[in-house]
């Protein structure tokens, strides 16, 4: 399966919430610092607030039942 446009990371860049536009179900979001330290970590849904973490850019991991992708992120 090829995820790499099933998912649509918005606003980005951001300084608060990001919201997550699919149609496959997501398991779990996993946020990294740009060093790859996993720096947050949420569980079946489609929306964070991110607005805890410092300003840069971080990596969003997105799991699913069919596979995983990773998208950058631009924290304001």
């Amino acid at each position: 399966v090829d995820l790499s446009n099933a998912f649509k990371l918005y606003p980005n860049p951001t300084n608060g919430w990001i919201n997550i536009q699919s149609e496959i179900e997501i398991e779990s979001l996993s946020f990294y610092s740009i060093e790859g330290r996993l720096v947050k970590q949420e569980f079946k849904t489609n929306k964070s607030n991110i607005s805890d973490l410092k300003k840069g850019v971080y990596f969003v991991e997105i799991e699913t039942k069919k596979g995983t992708i990773r998208k950058k992120l631009v924290k304001q």
